[in-house]
Parts: structure tokens; C-alpha cells; sequence
């Protein structure tokens, strides 16, 4: 998801315990099981009448809050907020999905409930199990964990379990396990949650290849060897995604889901579904927003979705496909509406930047009405080059940190 990283102060804690050995032992050998060989192969979708497309909506949550006095942030949703939006879902007609059911839509043809919802959860804080999950419970209704594997591995660490159990920020493997048995299925969100994007500007490409490797593969067998499931799908760190690590995902899972805001049907590519951030500061009426939707269908993108570009005042072009309102077109770099330029017969939306944008990721999102009154939504990452990064060859991946939550593509 989208974080900046603040330190779990590790380096205070590499004592020898035997929990702490077994723990490492454990993550040690999810690396090394299965070396060389692809989990999923390179799936390929059945044919399904176009007719047959039924836009689906994920909703994506990282923390969650119950106690009146604790200090609430932007990513820590209030219990009683959860339990609003869940009802909401019920009252409404809009059915959350297991991650199975998606698969099976979307490769096997199956058919999906009317209104169907995907509800993820990111990294593996311990207040999803304490707050969120007696009220999936409650409601029966399945979900995501997308786990960084470095992160809930230390859910059992001695200085979690005996000294500081009220302190405990991750789950350990019996509420994950739990969960498990009530309909929530565990996925990857790689080793260590580190953006890509700044990763490959930093290193060579040999080195940033090795590093796509270890956070994209290692997972498969750590999470199969503690939970006794084998991930089929991945959420990218940041929501970032570029050419190396999209290709390494393809060989290994079978979809992967970013943070680019809007809905999916079977048009979007399987390797870039959308999620919509669901955040301390969401409205209720913002929420609402979030069902509903059809994708809006665009070719010539430029930049294009996870390109990487050096200038900081690019020429934004798209074009819309299906037949829209001229007037309800509109485009939104980040949460800024942008004066753009639209030709109805080319169909071709123009922007051309006048303040350099900052170095790093952006989002932008295109919003438009077809003739038939639906608002119909797409949405794409790209990236503006770091200046006067010094390509390294670094060392392993960093010691496993906390993730501390902000809503951009980027840690800088």
C-alpha cells in the first residue's frame, strides 16, 4: 500500500530465543522452498461475452481503531465507521466476494453475485484481527490479508508476545490462522514493502532485478509454509508498479492489485486492478461513491500506466473510447481537477503541465458519463525520475519496518 517507513527499532531486539530462531527458521526456509520454478504460470482469461461483464468494486483498509482515547491517524478507520460501511453493504445489495470467486470469474468464466465487492486488508496489523474481523464475523463475510511477510513474521517475537503484548503491532500466526477458518484467505504484499519505483532508480539493473526477485517470489513459500496456502494474488507496496516488477508478478501469481482509485471488470488488465482507499477521513457519502461505477475504456495514454518520465512538466493525453458527455469529461491529478482540453470527434483529452509536478508518482484519475447516464471511471500511475540518484549495487533487502501510512505513490 502507500507508506513511508518508520523503524520498528529492530536492531534493539536481535537477541537469540528459540521463539525468535523457530520465527526465522520458518521465514528462511518459505525462502528457499521451491527455488526456480513459477507458481501460476501466465493464466489466460476464458472468453465471456462482453454482456457478461460485471463491474466489481475492492475496497482497500490497513488499520482500524476502538478505544476513545487512542490517537487516531489518516489510515485508522473507527470501529463503529467499519461497522456503518459493512451494514451499508448489506442494506444495499452489494455482495463482498472471496478472492476464489474472483479467480473463477475471471479465468474460469463462473459467474460473480450482483454487486459484488472485494474487502483487502494491507501489511497485517494486530488491529484487523482485534477490531475488524469480529465484525466480518458478525456480517459473514469473507476478505483479503494481504501480509508483508517480514512484518508478520515478528506477530509471535518474543518482545511482542511476553513483554509488550498491548504494544504488539502485527498479528501473529494464530489470529492470522483463525481468520483464516472464517473466510479470510492470506496473500502477498512481498517481503519487505519497499517501493519499487525509488528502488530501481537507486540500483543497477542487475541488482534491482535480483531485489524484484527475492520480494516477489520469497513469499510463495513463507506464506505456504506458516498458513498452509499458496498466494495467488499480490498488492504492490505504494501501489507502485514498473516494467520489471509487472513481469516478474505475471510468472508468479495470477492478479495483482495497485491503489489507483475506480472500478474493474474484465477489460482492466488483471496485473493493475484498482482499489479505492477507504481512510479515517472518509466520508460517508464519499463511500457510497465508491459502488456503482463502470470503467471507463481509453487507449494512448501518455505518460502511460507506471511509465517512467523525466520531465516535470509532461503533456497529458488520453483518449476516451467509448462514447461519453463532451461536457462531464474531467481529469484529476491527484485530488486537483485539471483545466483540460477536450475534442469530441478525436475523442482526445490534452493537459499540458505549467508547475513543475514534484519527482516521484502520480495518480491520475479520468471521469466522464456514457449516453446512458453512467458515471464511468479510469485511472493510471506514473512517475517523474528522481534527479541525482547514484545508481548502486546495494546490499540485501532492508531489515522489515513499520509501516506508517500516507496517501501518495511515493516515500519522498
Amino acid at each position: 500500500m502507500i507508506f513511508q517507513g518508520g523503524s520498528l527499532g529492530f536492531s534493539r531486539y536481535f537477541f537469540i530465543q528459540p521463539t525468535f530462531l523457530k520465527s526465522i527458521f520458518l521465514f528462511v526456509l518459505g525462502l528457499v522452498l521451491g527455488t526456480g520454478s513459477a507458481a501460476w504460470g501466465n493464466p489466460t482469461p476464458t472468453a465471456t461475452p462482453a454482456a457478461a461483464e460485471i463491474p466489481f468494486t475492492v475496497l482497500c483498509y490497513h488499520r482500524f481503531i476502538n478505544h476513545p482515547t487512542e490517537k487516531t491517524t489518516l489510515y485508522k478507520v473507527k470501529v463503529e465507521e467499519f461497522r456503518w460501511q459493512m451494514q451499508y453493504l448489506k442494506d444495499n445489495g452489494i455482495t463482498p466476494i472471496s478472492i476464489q470467486q474472483l479467480l473463477d470469474y475471471w479465468y474460469q468464466g463462473k459467474a460473480l453475485p450482483p454487486k459484488p465487492v472485494l474487502l483487502t486488508f494491507d501489511d497485517g496489523f494486530k488491529s484487523v484481527y482485534d477490531d475488524a474481523f469480529p465484525v466480518l464475523k458478525e456480517f459473514g463475510y469473507p476478505g483479503v490479508l494481504f501480509l508483508i511477510s517480514s512484518f508478520v513474521q515478528i506477530g509471535d517475537m518474543p518482545f511482542y508476545t511476553e513483554k509488550n503484548k498491548s504494544h504488539r503491532m502485527a498479528m501473529n500466526d494464530a489470529e492470522i490462522k483463525e481468520m483464516q477458518k472464517y473466510g479470510l484467505t492470506v496473500e502477498s504484499h512481498t517481503v519487505s514493502h519497499l517501493n519499487m519505483g525509488l528502488e530501481a532508480e537507486k540500483r543497477t539493473t542487475a541488482d534491482f532485478k535480483q531485489l524484484v526477485h527475492r520480494e516477489i517470489f520469497y513469499p510463495i513459500g513463507f506464506l505456504k509454509q506458516k498458513f498452509g496456502q499458496t498466494p495467488a494474488v499480490l498488492a504492490y507496496p505504494y501501489g507502485v508498479y514498473n516494467d520489471v516488477e509487472l513481469a516478474e508478478v505475471k510468472q508468479l501469481y495470477q492478479m495483482a492489485f495497485t491503489v489507483n482509485a475506480g472500478p474493474n471488470d474484465r477489460s482492466v488488465d488483471p496485473y493493475k486492478l484498482r482499489r479505492y482507499l477507504v481512510l479515517a477521513s472518509t466520508t460517508r457519502p464519499e463511500f457510497m461513491k465508491m459502488f456503482g461505477d463502470k470503467v471507463l475504456h481509453i487507449a494512448n495514454a501518455g505518460p502511460g500506466d507506471g511509465e517512467v518520465i523525466w520531465s516535470l512538466k509532461p503533456l497529458i493525453t488520453i483518449q476516451i473510447r467509448d462514447e461519453v458527455d463532451p461536457t462531464s469529461v474531467a481529469l484529476n491529478l491527484e485530488s486537483r481537477k485539471l483545466k483540460i482540453t477536450y475534442d469530441p470527434k478525436s475523442r482526445l483529452v490534452r493537459y499540458r503541465v505549467e508547475k513543475p509536478l514534484r519527482m516521484g508518482g502520480h495518480q491520475l484519475t479520468l471521469r466522464a458519463k456514457d449516453s446512458q447516464g453512467n458515471t464511468r471511471v479510469f485511472s493510471w500511475y506514473f512517475r517523474i525520475r528522481h534527479r541525482g540518484l547514484e545508481k548502486t549495487q546495494a546490499g540485501p533487502t532492508p531489515v522489515p519496518v513499520s509501516p506508517t501510512p500516507q496517501v501518495t505513490h511515493e516515500t519522498k
